[in-house]
C-alpha cells in the first residue's frame, strides 16, 4: 500500500504515523511526499519482478527523475535520468537524457531497440572491477562487459592467482561467468563443478537445450575427463552458453 499526500503536508504525515504506531516509512517524490511499508521502494518491487522474470540486475536498465528513484537505479547495471530530474539524480546516473519527462523515456527505449545501450557502456565505470592501481596511485579499472583480457606468463608467475582474484571479483559482483578448466587447476576451488568423462560426454549432447542459471557462476573442471571428451565439451558448452547468456547479462565473461 502506498499513501500519497502533498509535500506541505509532512509533519501532519509524521504525527499521524506516530499516533497509529504503525511501522512506516516517508520518501519524497518531488512535490509529495509518500508513505510506505518499512524497507520498501522502487528498488524492492524491481528485485522482485526480475526474480519472477529468471532475470537479473545486469540485465535491467532504469531512468527516473526524483529522489524515491535512487535505490532503484543503483540497483540497475545501467541507470539514467532524464532531463529535468533532479541534480543530485543526475549526478548518479549513468547518463543524461537530452528530453524532459517522457520524452527522456522515449530516448532510453529507442537506445535499448536500436543498439542495447552499447554506446552508452564506453566510459562508465559504476560496475566496473578494481584490478590494482596505476604506477600514479590511480585505480586500475575492467569492466566486466569487456574487453578481453589475456592472463599470460610463465609457469609460477602469478597467472592462476591473478585468474582466480579477478573472478572473485565477479562473483562479489554477482555477475555470470563460465570456466572451461580442462586441466583441473582450480580444483580445490569450493565452486568448482567436478566433470568426468561421462558427464563431459553427456553436456555435449544437451548443451543446445540447456543454460546455467543467470544468477550464478558455471565452474566445470575436467580434470578427470579424457582429453578427446574434454575438448568435444568445451567447444558445446561454449555455443550453449552464448545461447543462454545473450542480452545485457550475457556479455559480463
Amino acid at each position: 500500500m502506498i499513501v500519497a499526500a502533498e509535500r506541505r503536508d509532512e509533519h501532519a504525515v509524521l504525527a499521524a504515523i506516530g499516533e497509529t504506531g504503525l511501522e512506516l516509512q516517508t520518501i519524497f517524490n518531488r512535490g509529495a511526499v509518500m508513505v510506505l511499508s518499512a524497507g520498501v521502494n522502487k528498488a524492492t518491487g524491481l528485485a522482485a519482478a526480475l526474480e519472477a522474470l529468471g532475470l537479473t540486475p545486469h540485465e535491467a536498465a532504469a531512468i527516473g527523475d526524483a529522489e524515491n528513484d535512487h535505490a532503484f537505479l543503483d540497483l540497475s547495471e545501467f541507470s539514467a535520468a532524464v532531463a529535468n530530474a533532479l541534480p543530485a539524480l543526475k549526478e548518479r546516473a549513468d547518463w543524461v537524457t537530452t528530453g524532459d519527462d517522457g520524452h527522456g523515456v522515449c530516448e532510453l527505449i529507442e537506445e535499448l531497440v536500436g543498439d542495447d545501450l552499447v554506446r552508452r557502456e564506453v566510459g562508465g565505470t559504476r560496475h566496473d572491477l578494481v584490478l590494482g592501481t596505476h604506477a600514479d596511485g590511480r585505480p586500475l579499472h575492467l569492466s566486466p562487459r569487456g574487453p578481453n583480457l589475456l592472463i599470460t606468463g610463465p609457469s609460477g608467475s602469478g597467472k592462476s592467482t591473478a585468474a582466480m582474484s579477478l573472478l572473485e571479483r565477479l562473483t562479489d559482483g554477482h555477475y555470470q561467468f563460465c570456466i572451461i578448466d580442462p586441466r583441473g587447476t582450480t580444483r580445490d576451488w569450493s565452486r568448482r563443478s567436478r566433470w568426468d568423462g561421462a558427464a563431459a560426454a553427456r553436456w555435449s549432447r544437451r548443451s543446445s537445450k540447456s543454460s546455467p542459471s543467470r544468477d550464478r557462476a558455471w565452474w566445470p573442471t575436467c580434470w578427470a575427463c579424457p582429453w578427446a571428451n574434454a575438448r568435444r565439451f568445451s567447444s558445446s558448452s561454449c555455443r550453449g552458453w552464448w545461447t543462454c547468456g545473450r542480452g545485457r547479462g550475457g556479455r559480463t565473461g
